[in-house]
C-alpha cells in the first residue's frame, strides 16, 4: 500500500487488491469483488475491536486461572464434603 496523496481529511491509498481484502478483514481477494470507488473502509472500528479483545484477553486467562484453582480446591473438598453428606454412613458404590 502507498500514500499517493493528501487532502484536507486524510490521506489517498494506492492498494492492491489483497490488501483491501486484509483491511475488510478477509483472507483472499476474492471475497472483495462489491468495492468499487466510494466505498469506505472503517479501519479504526476494526482495529478498535481487536485492541479491545487483546485486552479482554489478559482479563480471560486471569479468569480462567482463578477458575482452575477453585476447581482444584473443589476436588479436595469432594470427600470432606460427600462424608458430610453421608452423615458418617458409608458410601455405596
Amino acid at each position: 500500500m502507498k500514500i499517493i496523496g493528501k487532502h484536507e481529511n486524510g490521506f489517498i491509498l494506492d492498494a492492491g487488491k489483497e490488501e483491501l481484502a486484509n483491511l475488510t478483514g478477509y483472507h483472499s481477494e476474492f471475497k472483495i469483488e462489491d468495492i468499487d470507488v466510494g466505498a469506505e473502509i472503517r479501519v479504526h472500528e476494526m482495529y478498535q475491536q481487536l485492541y479491545d479483545l487483546s485486552n479482554v484477553k489478559d482479563q480471560m486467562n486471569a479468569m480462567a486461572d482463578k477458575l482452575d484453582s477453585y476447581s482444584q480446591a473443589l476436588r479436595l473438598l469432594s470427600p470432606i464434603a460427600v462424608a458430610v453428606a453421608m452423615n458418617g454412613e458409608e458410601i455405596k458404590k
